[in-house]
């Protein structure tokens, strides 16, 4: 479910995405109760997850349904990871388990309807006006490549689309090996301008580490590993 915070206008209480990973891993690696867990992830999808776009909101205000927060692109990502850290924990026999797992799938297929066709995603993943950020796509790559390893995932529907997130992902890194296009901290907000307005920070961990989780993935996956060559893309002009 995430953390029950206010939002920056200290309007209205909000569920956010922000700490989700974690959360949703202890609950699978300290004492699993299978009773707090469906409540927490029932609660977390039915507050967070947008059936129709496929995507978690960063937030929501329960009290007010009518006040929409962003599909931000690292919340996204923290949710799809948590639900991978999820079902490598859970056991296929566990009664969740084929739940959560199609909770995966409807996500993935979120996720990779925003790709564009060079294989980058924005910010505000479905604003085609938003800049391209690494940190999110670090983490999605890597989601796809372990539902790929861990057979989550038909390898032959995903493997265009995960080449091309890899490819893209490459053009981030620069001749002095620094990790750009990541987005610093980020509040939720209702105006889609908060976000844009963020800075880009050079080799920042929530683009780096997920980027180098992304490569050992690739790495186990067998797909080749080359580069894109940085001529052509226009992510750069974002930052």
């Amino acid at each position: 479910t995430g953390f029950m915070l206010l939002d920056n206008k200290n309007r209205y209480p909000a569920w956010s995405l922000h700490g989700i990973r974690h959360r949703f891993r202890s609950l699978t690696e300290l004492s699993f109760c299978p009773v707090l867990f469906e409540v927490d992830h029932r609660g977390f999808n039915r507050l967070l997850f947008d059936a129709g776009a496929g995507l978690y909101r960063q937030a929501c205000y329960p009290s007010h349904p009518d006040i929409r927060v962003p599909h931000w692109s690292r919340g996204n990502g923290w949710a799809l990871w948590a639900t991978c850290e999820v079902l490598d924990a859970l056991p296929r026999s566990d009664r969740n388990y084929k739940r959560i797992l199609a909770i995966y799938r409807a996500h993935i297929e979120g996720v990779l309807r925003y790709q564009d066709a060079e294989g980058y995603w924005r910010n505000l993943l479905d604003r085609e006006d938003s800049a391209r950020e690494s940190s999110g796509a670090a983490i999605f790559t890597y989601c796809l490549a372990r539902g790929v390893n861990r057979g989550w995932l038909p390898r032959r529907q995903v493997e265009e689309p995960l080449r091309r997130a890899w490819q893209a992902l490459t053009t981030f890194v620069s001749g002095e090996d620094d990790f750009n296009g990541v987005k610093g901290g980020t509040n939720f907000s209702t105006d889609p301008a908060d976000y844009e307005r963020i800075p880009f920070i050079r080799s920042d961990t929530h683009g780096l580490l997920p980027f180098l989780f992304a490569a050992l993935e690739m790495e186990l996956s067998s797909l080749p590993l080359e580069p894109q060559p940085q001529t052509g893309s226009d992510h750069r002009k974002d930052q």
